[in-house]
């Protein structure tokens, strides 16, 4: 059941807010091991997805339905989030920027199968149909 775009701005934005204490409250957990300090760096991909999806959602509900993140969008969440995951360790912040490039990868994938939409190009019989001039 799809929910609106308000409620998923409020969902993930307070997705990103619980994530983000819990990356702080498990801190010393999370630099155990390697293995954990990778999964601090997924925890901070997953950031970077509910704040791009927050943001993204907002524009959309002042500015339109058909409103798309831009560059600057992705590039704030991407720093919130390696920001978030400097916290944690530094070794989190390289993970972090690796699982979120990877997943805009796939976020952009799905985007352009789901909304994007063919357009039919023109054939060379029908463009030498419009441009004949008619004799006199």
């Amino acid at each position: 059941m799809p929910v609106s775009v308000g409620l998923s701005c409020i969902i993930s934005s307070s997705l990103s807010l619980i994530v983000m204490a819990g990356m702080q409250i498990f801190r010393s957990y999370l630099i155990a091991t390697k293995l954990t300090t990778l999964l601090a760096g997924y925890l901070g991909s997953l950031i970077f997805i509910f704040i791009l999806t927050s943001i993204n959602n907002l524009e959309m509900s002042l500015f339109g339905a058909n409103f798309q993140s831009k560059y600057m969008e992705v590039i704030f969440s991407l720093i919130v989030a390696l920001f978030t995951s400097g916290l944690v360790h530094q070794v989190a912040v390289t993970s972090c920027l690796l699982f979120s490039l990877a997943s805009l990868y796939f976020l952009n994938i799905i985007s352009a199968k789901t909304y994007q939409t063919n357009i039919p190009m023109e054939t060379k019989t029908s463009m030498k149909n419009t441009n004949v001039r008619k004799k006199k």
